[in-house]
């Protein structure tokens, strides 16, 4: 029945993306500035539950749709390069001594980010250099990316009816 939330999820999901990346960029750029009410415990815990949420969303998106990191291409990259974003952001909120290396680790991360929108909205381990993909027209579809789910909520439904009256 988890499916029945697939949309629900997904905004959530995209939601917690836009608050994180804005979160993260506010807080680089505070740093930068040495402003120090960026490490302020509110904006930390914060963070925290910005990204908890975005993990268990994540998590829960893609038991849905049974893709897994390490099986699919899309999915494996994207996990990477957020690897690849957090060593960047830690380094520009917490290890960089200069200004300079700062504004560097926070450039890189940002552009990190940006691959990762890329490789998630285009389904694909280029992300945005891969070609677009073609849009299928079916009626009573929703089109994510390069993937079609076909009424994922209703096919989830049948499954469970079917398997119910299988069983008696």
């Amino acid at each position: 029945m988890l499916a029945s939330h697939y949309a629900d999820l997904r905004q959530l999901h995209i939601a917690c993306v836009i608050l994180s990346g804005s979160l993260f960029t506010f807080r680089g750029l505070l740093h930068i500035a040495g402003v120090a009410s960026v490490n302020h415990w509110a904006v930390r815990i914060a963070s925290y539950l910005i990204d908890s949420v975005l993990l268990i969303a994540a998590i829960l998106l893609t038991l849905i749709v049974h893709q897994y990191p390490f099986v699919h291409a899309w999915l494996t990259m994207k996990m990477l390069l957020l690897v690849l974003y957090i060593v960047f952001g830690y380094i520009a909120l917490k290890r960089a001594r200069t200004r300079r290396n700062r504004v560097v680790a926070l450039i890189a991360a940002l552009l990190t980010f940006g691959l990762m929108l890329g490789v998630a909205i285009r389904h694909d381990p280029a992300g945005w250099l891969a070609a677009q993909p073609e849009r299928p027209s079916m009626r009573g579809s929703q089109s994510i990316g390069a993937y079609t789910i076909r009424n994922s909520a209703n096919a989830a439904l049948q499954n469970v009816a079917l398997s119910t009256i299988t069983d008696a």
